[in-house]
């Protein structure tokens, strides 16, 4: 998809009162969240799974992802929430967070990581972006796809 629009395009999303942007190259779709199917002894970041396209794909809490550590949970699924199919290598994901903003380039000006506030874990903001609307932070895919591994490796 983002072939056609060119590649510096983003998702931006919102989760737990922060504001973040994936690159649109490796965001496969976005669904209303259907219902899950509980995984026994699943990681508390793992929500459950669904089916899609013939394809069970784990469904990740962003809010836990996103989380530094101190037990802050995102809000309960609400009107707006969404997931983000995500594939980033051999990994496809689906990630709930909650709402999604819309599609656009990053035209604000940059800082870097060490000054992007915010709750992301470390490695997994490349930036932080002052977009005319507010603070934006980039996600780094392949730190993503490594937190997400290393959930389910506990």
């Amino acid at each position: 998809m983002a072939e056609i629009f060119g590649s510096d395009l983003y998702l931006l999303f919102s989760q737990g009162g922060g504001r973040y942007a994936l690159p649109l190259a490796g965001v496969d779709e976005v669904l209303e969240p259907p219902a899950l199917a509980f995984v026994p002894q699943a990681p508390v970041a793992c929500l459950g799974v669904i089916v899609r396209h013939g394809r069970v794909l784990a469904v990740m809490d962003a809010g836990e992802l996103l989380a530094s550590g101190d037990g802050a949970l995102s809000p309960e699924e609400g009107p707006l929430t969404r997931l983000i199919v995500l594939s980033y290598s051999d990994m496809k994901v689906a990630l709930r967070v909650d709402r999604v903003d819309r599609i656009a380039p990053l035209t604000g000006e940059t800082r870097p990581t060490a000054a992007a506030p915010g709750p992301a874990g470390p490695g997994l903001v490349e930036c932080a972006c002052a977009e005319p609307d507010g603070l934006v932070l980039r996600l780094n895919t392949p730190a993503l796809a490594s937190e997400i591994d290393r959930v389910f490796q506990r």
